[in-house]
């Protein structure tokens, strides 16, 4: 097949072709037919997790899908939207997600299937708000399993090994609004120390460093504005900032980029200013269309 790589272009296909069916009932075809198959997502897995010496099948091409059902807080979508397709419009109905990946432009099913971008102590893996999934096993039938399932504890981050996802039901929450702080240089001995209470200081933390001397952390902190369960208008207690200033930490005097000397103009703003979940959630902001 075509030199096809990973995202981060660590890694190429050793797949015979790479199949891109544009309808369900051809996705099932082709799943019975294959003898040897695995799903492909957007290729933010570092590792061959997806790779395999038969055929790569993507359901990115499958049609649209979004349903909201308002009563039960979820939204049905199909598993190749990327996580930058699907937030405005949840928004404008009113709801969240209580997470997001560090990148829009991931897949849904993809970052649920090999459990992905939780942050904090109180966020977990994007996989955690799956409350159903709907998949093709490799006979061709489409099997829907919720949370009443006795199969559902091993089909959500299943790796893609029992089938092809074709939609997911995500929990919702209520929309909110986060403010985004950067502090730059806390020492590691003291991030690591003091680390549970740097994790639980804010609604959302990451840590990122470079493995270089002197050893130091950048601290993302993402802050609920209100807070939950508290006024409306109310902001989230600054713990975590107040905390990394304390241990050595240097608040960021411009927007900042998690790698360092990269620009910041692709990333969410920060600087504490206010904004939708999922205008400050993300890392960097933007789908970028040709990445399949």
């Amino acid at each position: 097949m075509t030199n096809l790589r990973t995202w981060a272009g660590n890694l190429t296909y050793s797949a015979r072709e790479l199949l891109e069916p544009q309808s369900l009932d051809d996705l099932r075809r082709v799943v019975a037919a294959s003898p040897l198959l695995r799903a492909l997502g957007t290729r933010h897995s570092f590792s061959a997790v997806a790779d395999t010496t038969g055929d790569l099948v993507s359901v990115a091409r499958l049609p649209r899908r979004i349903e909201i059902d308002p009563e039960a807080r979820t939204a049905t979508v199909s598993a190749g939207l990327r996580y930058g397709e699907i937030v405005a419009e949840l928004d404008a109905a009113g709801f969240a997600l209580a997470n997001l990946g560090s990148l829009p432009h991931i897949s849904v099913a993809g970052a649920s299937s090999t459990g992905t971008h939780g942050s904090g102590d109180g966020n977990q893996v994007l996989a955690a708000s799956v409350a159903a999934v709907e998949l093709v096993t490799a006979s061709g039938d489409l099997v829907s399993i919720g949370r009443d399932d006795e199969r559902f504890a091993g089909a959500v981050i299943a790796l893609g090994r029992l089938g092809v996802v074709t939609a997911v039901t995500l929990d919702l929450v209520p929309s909110f609004e986060v403010r985004s702080e950067v502090h730059l240089g806390l020492p590691a001995a003291a991030a690591l120390e003091h680390l549970d209470a740097l994790l639980g200081g804010a609604y959302s933390v990451s840590l990122f460093t470079q493995w270089v001397e002197p050893w130091e952390f950048v601290v993302w902190s993402k802050h609920r504005t209100p807070a939950p369960g508290g006024p409306a208008g109310a902001s989230a207690a600054p713990t975590g900032r107040a905390l990394a200033e304390e241990l050595g930490a240097r608040p960021a005097e411009g927007p900042w980029h998690p790698v360092p000397g990269m620009p910041a103009e692709n990333c969410t703003e920060q600087l504490g200013v206010p904004g939708r979940w999922h205008a400050r959630l993300p890392l960097q902001a933007g789908v970028h269309a040709e990445q399949r």
